[in-house]
């Protein structure tokens, strides 16, 4: 452990290991450094003004990185996540307690999680070019060769205003339909059959079949580097529902308040 700006540190190992980041971002590294939470991060994560903006989280990433240089807008959506989960271990330990609502019939369940527990997701980076957010599938419906990326931080935060901005558009058009898997398509997919227009990528999503959808998602899936948040669940209704299952573990800005 070391000491910067009297603040005790931690170094932590990202799960991409700094594999798809060019070689002159910091990142490419594979670890970042992370100050301990104090009183000035707690303040952020109350900020009322802060909250109503959506922005705690990424004033939270701000001020715990202390690695100099961090672009946190180039963070892939996975280390984004390990640096949240090593945050939350360092300033409130590893016992997490949260409620879970039940998949099948709704109702809460509180679940205790053990964070430290919690694994890097099995990826062979091998198969990935280092110093590239990229891969490559060939489409099964389409047979189009596409290039596809790793989702960032920066990524996140434009395609949370996009679908926010269509939302709006729909709803005053009375159209329900919720554009957010399409929408993140069209930040996933970098080119295709050799062509990167963006224009050309946004209108090939908007007739893509399904086949070739659930194609991309698998790869991501398969191949995107992050923490594993899938965690055993088991509902607390033993009598008229008792699902079991795995479950995706939330975190958002309650994820940073023990309740006891």
């Amino acid at each position: 452990m070391e000491t910067k700006n009297e603040y005790p540190t931690e170094v932590i190992s990202l799960p991409s290991e700094g594999y798809p980041y060019p070689s002159d971002n910091v990142l490419s590294s594979g670890k970042i450094e992370l100050k301990y939470m104090t009183a000035k991060e707690e303040d952020i994560l109350t900020s009322r003004n802060l909250i109503s903006k959506g922005l705690v989280l990424e004033k939270l990433l701000e001020s715990v990185i202390v690695s100099p240089n961090v672009d946190i807008n180039s963070l892939l959506l996975g280390d984004k996540n390990a640096i949240f989960i090593a945050t939350r271990i360092m300033g409130y330990g590893s016992k997490y307690e949260v409620k879970i609502t039940c998949p099948k019939c709704g109702k809460t369940t509180d679940v205790a999680v053990d964070l430290s527990k919690l694994d890097k997701k099995k990826v062979d980076l091998s198969i990935l070019i280092k110093g590239k957010n990229e891969f490559s599938l060939t489409l099964p419906a389409s047979k189009k060769n596409v290039i596809c990326k790793f989702l960032t931080h920066g990524d996140e935060k434009n395609i949370d205003t996009e679908i926010s901005n269509l939302k709006k558009l729909m709803s005053e058009q009375k159209a329900p339909i919720e554009p957010e898997m399409s929408t993140r398509l069209k930040y996933v997919i970098k080119s295709i059959d050799g062509n990167s227009d963006n224009t050309f990528i946004r209108k090939f999503v908007e007739s893509m079949l399904s086949l070739d959808s659930k194609a991309i998602r698998d790869k991501m899936f398969q191949l995107s580097p992050d923490i594993n948040t899938q965690i055993d669940f088991q509902c607390g209704d033993t009598v008229d529902c008792n699902y079991q299952g795995r479950i995706t573990l939330p975190i958002g800005v309650s994820f940073f308040w023990p309740t006891n």
